[in-house]
């Protein structure tokens, strides 16, 4: 009986290091296509809303340079102008841009996915300030 208490016991300890290693190996249960909300800040190099791709240029703390990161709209994408609604289309190239994004890694490649843009351009032509009221009659 002996025997088969040990044998017992060291299938136990072999099944517990089996279980043990497969944890290990399988990254503990972590998923594989990890997925991060970013947001970045910088310019716009290209945006076609027909291929559906973004492209910026963005400041790379790493790097410490500014990089040029690809990416693609979501089909949903929220594009805005100075707070207002706008196309894809109203983006242009050097516009500066703040830009919210899902990473999705793949174990080393990584996806940027673009589901808002923001724009924040100059005004380009001044509104007109309000004027005194003009007389109704104006003197000869």
């Amino acid at each position: 009986m002996q025997n088969g208490a040990r044998l017992n016991i060291h299938s136990c300890v072999l099944f517990v290091l089996i279980i043990a290693t497969g944890a290990l190996v399988s990254g503990c249960g972590k998923d594989k296509n990890e997925v991060k909300y970013r947001v970045h800040e910088g310019r716009v190099a290209d945006i076609n809303q027909e291929t559906g791709v973004f492209e910026g240029w963005f400041y790379s703390k790493k790097q410490k340079q500014e990089i040029k990161r690809p990416g693609r709209l979501d089909p949903n994408v929220e594009i805005l102008i100075n707070g207002v609604i706008a196309a894809v289309d109203d983006v242009r190239i050097d516009d500066k841009v703040r830009v919210e994004a899902k990473e999705i890694r793949r174990g080393s490649e990584r996806e940027f996915i673009v589901t808002k843009v923001e724009v924040t351009r100059m005004e380009e032509e001044p509104r007109p300030a309000a004027s005194a009221p003009q007389p109704a009659n104006p003197e000869p």
